[in-house]
């Protein structure tokens, strides 16, 4: 038997191949929502076979919408990730780059993280990585929008000094307030 939707009574998907037969007909009618959705399915194989070509077509579809608060945004994210990583894709940070700045443009959290984690200088060598200021400016726009992650990040610049003057009464505000997430 299948679930329902409280509001409108419509089956809801059991399992990824029913989840992926409901999103197919929305992505294809232009829902970025459905077609960010239907590009994780394919990056993960969850559903359909594993297959990131797919995946960017549909993430790439979703990000036409880049300035809507839908799917758009966390395409270009989830895109993002799979060039920072290599993942289904050739590994190209410059690539991981762009995205990250559109989805953090829109305003997309994660990106934002994301960004200045690639400025620190984690996911290797890029054009103007590292570059300190600028990874802590972003870790501070996740920090202020409720990122925990970058609240615990910030905590530990400023309590070991690194990237700003070391500052123990803002490493202890930054880590209460991830804390309290």
């Amino acid at each position: 038997t299948h679930c329902r939707c409280p509001d409108c009574r419509a089956k809801l998907a059991l399992t990824h191949e029913e989840r992926v037969t409901q999103l197919r007909p929305n992505a294809e009618k232009g829902h970025s929502w459905a077609q960010c959705m239907l590009g994780g399915h394919y990056r993960d194989g969850d559903g359909v076979r594993r297959d990131a070509r797919q995946a960017e077509r549909w993430y790439r579809a979703a990000m036409e919408d880049i300035n809507l608060m839908d799917g758009g945004p966390r395409a270009a994210y989830d895109l993002g990730l799979m060039y920072a990583e290599g993942k289904g894709v050739r590994k190209d940070l410059e690539e991981a780059k762009k995205l990250w700045t559109m989805a953090h443009e829109a305003g997309h959290r994660m990106a934002t993280y994301n960004l200045g984690f690639l400025f620190e200088g984690n996911y290797g060598p890029a054009t103007g990585v590292p570059d300190m200021e600028k990874a802590i400016k972003l870790f501070h726009q996740a920090a202020e929008s409720e990122f925990d992650p970058a609240q615990i990040k910030l905590g530990f610049f400023y309590y070991h000094g690194e990237g700003v003057e070391k500052d123990l009464s803002k490493a202890k505000a930054w880590s209460a307030k991830a804390a309290k997430q």
